[in-house]
């Protein structure tokens, strides 16, 4: 499913990398990042191209941290709506190919667009 949506979004499969830590990565390739529990992060380069990253394990307070980040900025009805672990996961993949898709990092636009766009995918 998560190649698909790279594919759907013009994003090479490529794109998507996996690491233990999110900041430890970040740190070693040369970008900032403050959040030791980040969960994924859109990377755009000098060239135009994009890396998403993921941490391969997300944890319960990782999940927790991130639907109360949610629930804070406006969004608590739609956050009711990730009530299994598969569908955070589809919004948290979709959140960041939002980024190079709507050319923003505002996180209210990009879960917005990421909440809606799970119903092409019947989530």
């Amino acid at each position: 499913m998560i190649e698909k949506m790279l594919t759907d979004y013009d994003l090479p499969e490529e794109s998507l990398i996996i690491v233990p830590n999110i900041q430890e990565w970040c740190s070693k390739e040369g970008h900032e990042e403050k959040n030791p529990f980040r969960i994924a992060k859109c990377i755009c380069k000098a060239d135009g191209t994009r890396e998403i990253v993921f941490v391969e394990e997300i944890t319960e307070h990782m999940i927790s941290s991130a639907k109360g980040y949610m629930e804070f900025i406006g969004l608590s009805l739609e956050v009711s709506c990730l009530d299994t672990d598969y569908k955070f996961l589809i919004h948290s993949v979709l959140h960041e190919i939002a980024c190079p898709v709507l050319k923003t990092i505002d996180q209210y636009e990009r879960d917005k667009w990421a909440f809606v766009q799970m119903e092409k995918y019947a989530i």
